[in-house]
């Protein structure tokens, strides 16, 4: 869905900025914790941890808005 006013080459733009600034925080907080834990070290890569926290939040947000319960949702 477009942005309203804005062309579909401006939201695209936009998505992919969004897409980099998700990718560039989870590889800096990923770094902050293996230089806070000696010996931790990533076992995914902070592309596929942005991916997969893109796509966790996408499902919270239709099921919030379906009302649906999401507890069952959060991992263990």
């Amino acid at each position: 869905m477009l942005e309203p006013g804005l062309s579909s080459s401006t939201s695209t733009l936009r998505s992919i900025i969004r897409s980099e600034a998700l990718k560039h925080t989870t590889r800096a907080l990923m770094e902050f914790i293996s230089s806070e834990y000696d010996g931790i070290r990533p076992i995914i890569s902070a592309e596929d941890m942005a991916s997969r926290l893109k796509d966790f939040h996408t499902k919270l947000a239709h099921a919030l808005h379906n009302g649906e319960a999401v507890i069952e949702m959060v991992p263990e």
